[in-house]
């Protein structure tokens, strides 16, 4: 048994952190930091639960013949069972690498996430109903063909609350979600018709297609969330940002820890943007992973 049930991601990370700003084509950056860390959504949410006291399993991508070391590495001696996650030793695993300008507070990611899927075999596993019948809440990635509607419909058959994001508001994944985290950056991508003017009309397709809470996020500017008729607004915190990779990871995390602790909807959205706050001052952040005592500073004000 376990607390949290995690499918999805878990990547490892190269950062470049750069002493300026981004360069022109064919310029030149000097580098101020080099870092090896855990990365992908459920490798952050699974580092940050554990770290706030919480146990998880964590299946999605399989692990590879560089990354199986580094992740089972990183969650030795912790809450993480990551025992259900295949290795394939034929594989190189996934990898990302990020440059990141801390002047513009930017971060380009380089990686071989599309081309995963046009690979003849697939590197995800395959969900299995005795882990999530034995959890309590959910997190479930957007991206994993399949294998994710199979953790929707489990986690649907269990009854099983989950966490997801970015996703379409007729999708299944939506629809049976208990809380969806919607980026701005996807929210262009999909419905550039409403994203400037009908922010409200948009916000409503998601709440009526689903019983659960929709968040949407738009960096530092405020958030806009709902459930059925009920809208509301919340404005991030303002801080000095070091970096904003994981922002977006963290805030899922947030939502996640939120949902099993039974928040109610305005406090979920505080408290994840308060661990959001977290990952933009802390970098990389399942290096630096902040304490539940100083996202609750954040979350009350």
């Amino acid at each position: 048994m376990q607390d949290i049930y995690l499918f999805g991601s878990i990547v490892v990370t190269t950062g470049l952190l750069l002493d300026s700003s981004y360069p022109k084509p064919d310029g030149y950056a000097e580098l101020s930091q080099v870092d090896l860390f855990l990365g992908g959504e459920c490798g952050v949410a699974a580092a940050i639960l554990d770290h706030f006291g919480c146990s998880s399993k964590v299946i999605g991508f399989q692990l590879g013949y560089e990354t199986e070391p580094i992740v089972k590495s990183y969650f030795q001696g912790t809450k993480v069972d990551v025992s259900a996650q295949t290795t394939d030793e034929n594989w190189v695993g996934v990898r990302d690498y990020v440059v990141i300008d801390q002047q513009n507070h930017t971060r380009t990611c380089l990686g071989s996430f599309e081309h995963m899927h046009s690979m003849e075999k697939h590197h995800w596993d395959m969900p299995i109903e005795k882990d999530i019948a034995e959890s309590f809440v959910a997190g479930i990635d957007p991206h994993l063909c399949a294998e994710k509607d199979e953790a929707v419909r489990l986690c649907d058959k269990q009854n099983i609350p989950y966490v997801t994001y970015d996703c379409t508001y007729d999708s299944i994944l939506h629809q049976k979600s208990a809380i969806n985290v919607v980026s701005s950056c996807y929210l262009r991508e999909q419905y550039p018709q409403y994203i400037e003017s009908e922010m409200d009309e948009l916000l409503s397709l998601y709440t009526h297609q689903s019983k659960g809470l929709t968040i949407f996020t738009f960096g530092s500017n405020p958030i806009h969330y709902g459930r059925g008729d009920s809208f509301a607004t919340d404005e991030p915190f303002k801080l000095d940002i070091r970096s904003t990779l994981s922002a977006g990871d963290s805030y899922r995390t947030g939502c996640i820890y939120g949902l099993y602790k039974g928040m109610e909807d305005k406090d979920i959205v505080r408290f994840a943007s308060a661990l959001a706050g977290c990952a933009l001052m802390q970098y990389p952040i399942t290096n630096h992973l902040p304490d539940l005592e100083d996202v609750l500073k954040l979350f009350v004000g």
